[in-house]
């Protein structure tokens, strides 16, 4: 069933009716002092009503806005510490426990925390049975074993999930409004400003350095909305894909329909509504959830009341991005209540270090399921672009890390359910080796 929809069933037949939706088009006129109480107000009702169980609770916290301030919240409607649960990585510049635990400290926590490391690649088989599809997401990792851990403590768990579709959280947000303010830049110029974004970054040896990110934007700037989104938030731009399976591949716009319902909008309104509609629930929500049940965990979204939903959705979009600040009007509801470092953080994400993995401890798992690869096989791609791009990554040209776990993925599901392997579910100590770190309190 889509997201806000019913089906029914009658003597009329049977149909499927939509009964929600976020609306995106209808302003307030609030003064933007009584926006910011009135978000304040709407969150700590939510978080409030995420409370009421009758069964052991906690939550996910990263160190970021959202879950510092779902925590934050929690702690000060509870008469007894929260309970915290964070993941980290043992890999550079993808590491966030230490900001997790300054705020499990700020807030008095029963602070739980797990260390990943590459051979988590072991629970592959398990992912692939539970999710039943190729889902390409490598942050389902952490989020699982993440779940794991939370529910050797606790049935229920709080999240910070839908923080960034709500206020304009992401990179794409800030830039989308940059680009429709540009208007008159020659679209060639587009072209040639990604070209030479492309050179500075070292041909993108590293998606993450700025420079490859800025070529990235480049390359989505004149294009219409939806093709801007695609390249934005995909892994394969249209000539990739078009080289890696030519027409067993074909080349589906998913948003097209959904930009066209939101023309009037801004560019940044715009966005947000794609984002709630299409990338919360089909990738997000769909990743926490499936993870979770894993786990038999309940995980539960303040940001997703649909109370604060609306009214967030009815703000104009500078009240959300003013200047260089995202999310700004809730970053103004949290001040004095999460502390002020973690407002002023950069948002990292739910990175996982898979271009590095593929690089080192996961360099002969990566061959071995993709040289040579069964979707090849299959006549659905074609080996020798699969063999360029492995080529290319390891060999430190060119950073193609989620490209491959993209493969990586569609390889183990087709062999799982379309192939004939048997995939099973590890048994109770499925989760490999990980590193615990101690208790915080």
């Amino acid at each position: 069933m889509p997201p806000g929809h019913v089906l029914i069933h009658d003597r009329q037949g049977t149909r499927i009716e939509r009964y929600w939706s976020l609306d995106f088009h209808s302003k307030t006129t609030d003064d933007p002092r009584d926006a910011v109480q009135r978000v304040r107000e709407l969150f700590t009702d939510a978080v409030r009503k995420r409370l009421v169980s009758e069964v052991p609770l906690g939550a996910f916290l990263s160190g970021g806005v959202d879950s510092s301030a779902v925590v934050a919240t929690m702690a000060n409607l509870s008469d007894t510490p929260v309970k915290t649960f964070s993941i980290g990585f043992d890999e550079p510049g993808y590491d966030e426990l230490p900001h997790a635990r300054r705020v499990a400290q700020a807030f008095g926590c029963e602070h739980h925390e797990l260390v990943v490391r590459a051979d988590a690649i072991e629970m592959l088989p398990s992912l692939v049975r539970h999710f039943g599809e190729p889902f390409a997401d490598s942050s389902a990792i952490p989020t699982s074993y993440l779940a794991a851990l939370t529910r050797e403590h606790v049935t229920v768990a709080l999240n910070g999930d839908g923080g960034d579709e709500l206020f304009a959280g992401y990179g794409r947000h800030m830039a989308s409004r940059w680009v429709e303010t540009r208007q008159r830049v020659p679209v060639p110029l587009w072209g040639w400003l990604a070209k030479v974004a492309d050179r500075m970054a070292g041909q993108a040896a590293d998606a993450r350095r700025p420079l490859a990110r800025l070529a990235r934007v480049m390359r989505g700037a004149a294009a219409e909305r939806s093709v801007r989104y695609r390249h934005w938030v995909g892994v394969f731009d249209p000539e990739l894909l078009a080289c890696l399976g030519g027409d067993s591949l074909p080349d589906i716009d998913p948003v097209k329909g959904q930009f066209a319902e939101v023309t009037d909008l801004d560019a940044v309104d715009a966005m947000l509504a794609v984002d709630t509609a299409y990338y919360l629930p089909t990738d997000l929500l769909a990743k926490v959830d499936i993870a979770s049940m894993m786990h038999s965990l309940e995980a539960r979204s303040p940001f997703l009341d649909h109370k604060l939903a609306e009214y967030v959705a009815s703000l104009p979009s500078n009240l959300k991005i003013r200047g260089f600040l995202s999310k700004a009007i809730l970053k103004d509801a949290l001040k004095g209540l999460v502390p002020a470092e973690n407002l002023k953080r950069k948002k990292r994400g739910f990175a996982v270090p898979v271009a590095r993995w593929f690089k080192a401890d996961l360099r002969e798992f990566l061959n071995d399921h993709l040289r040579p690869s069964r979707l090849a096989s299959a006549g659905l791609v074609r080996q020798s672009v699969i063999d360029e791009l492995i080529t290319k990554h390891q060999s430190g040209a060119a950073d193609y890390g989620h490209h491959l776990w993209s493969l990586l993925m569609l390889e183990l599901w087709h062999r799982a359910f379309m192939g004939g392997d048997s995939v099973r579910d590890n048994q109770p100590g499925m989760f490999p080796d990980t590193i615990r770190t101690p208790q915080v309190t």
